[in-house]
């Protein structure tokens, strides 16, 4: 199950159709960071697929993407690697 948890230092207190949204948008393992603004929007940082994604969310739960950042060097060279590592694996599980 997903967790939002308090962008520090800033307060986390959503709506409950906010907080709905912001769980469907945390990635299950790594969760996600959010805050409450003066003005009511939550905002929520999430990880997807390597890269860190920023996201308004409304006090009726639509959302906009107001970022989006690539991915990361190290990222890339994890999953450049990722297959070696796997052939390794089955070779030295073979022999």
């Amino acid at each position: 199950m997903a967790i939002v948890k308090r962008w520090r230092p800033e307060p986390w207190r959503p709506t409950t159709v906010q907080e709905e949204t912001a769980l469907r948008l945390a990635d299950p393992l790594i969760g996600a960071r959010g805050r409450t603004r003066i003005d009511g929007v939550a905002e929520v940082r999430t990880v997807e697929g390597g890269e860190v994604r920023q996201y308004l969310v409304w006090p009726e739960g639509t959302t906009t993407l107001v970022e989006s950042r690539p991915l990361s060097l190290l990222y890339r060279r994890l999953e450049a690697i990722r297959p070696v590592i796997g052939w390794l694996a089955i070779a030295g599980s073979c022999g």
